[in-house]
């Protein structure tokens, strides 16, 4: 958990900064606002965990890979609603290290090492993509691939259909394909793909471990 300990205004001509600490697993953060929108996040000592890069939102603060810790989670500015930096807690270093090759805000598959990420591919959300992945040395590395293809515009030359694919080349993304699915019948509602993507990877994620 974290709690303010200091917060002040210092008012410009055109917008209001302010400054407010933080304390995340013992360790004291300095948290720049520029109006509502995040700017920056050091250490007390100034050490930079966030630059100023134009371009953060807002942070969460949660446990990513449950290991009691709370790590950082900083969405951007984007076309993408869920696309953000994610932040682990090195608790042998005591830092924050930016989680490589991820860019959205991946969920722990529960019981496992493994984490899955969702992402829009067209068709007003209808065509969508979910990866498998496992940290290795804070970089996200893949090993697991669902397109979701529930795009209803000329079915006959682009049919519904779910296509799932093990990684063999994590480096180059390099697919083999393993199981073709029905879209209607595993989803029927567009709401419905939330739990397939859930319940997909919890109930087969073995088959690509590597």
């Amino acid at each position: 958990t974290y709690s303010i300990l200091v917060f002040t205004i210092c008012s410009g001509q055109k917008s209001i900064s302010s400054k407010d600490t933080l304390v995340l697993n013992h360790l004291s953060l300095v948290r720049t606002m520029q109006g509502t929108r995040l700017q920056s996040l050091t250490t007390l000592s100034g050490d930079t965990i966030l630059k100023d890069a134009g371009y953060y939102l807002n942070l969460t603060f949660i446990d990513i890979n449950a290991d009691g810790y709370k790590d950082i989670r900083v969405f951007v500015v984007s076309n993408t609603p869920n696309q953000c930096e994610n932040y682990l807690f090195d608790k042998e270093k005591n830092i924050f290290r930016l989680l490589q090759n991820c860019d959205s805000d991946i969920r722990l598959v529960k019981g496992t090492k493994y984490y899955y990420s969702y992402n829009s591919a067209g068709c007003a959300d209808m065509n969508w993509e979910s990866y498998l992945s496992k940290i290795e040395g804070f970089k996200l590395v893949p090993a697991g691939y669902i397109h979701g293809r529930g795009c209803n515009f000329d079915v006959k030359k682009n049919p519904q259909e779910i296509l799932i694919y093990k990684i063999t080349n994590p480096v180059t993304k390099t697919k083999l394909l393993l199981r073709k699915l029905p879209y209607s019948k595993h989803i029927p509602t567009f709401g419905d793909k939330w739990i397939f993507i859930a319940n997909y990877w919890q109930k087969n994620w073995q088959t690509f471990k590597s």
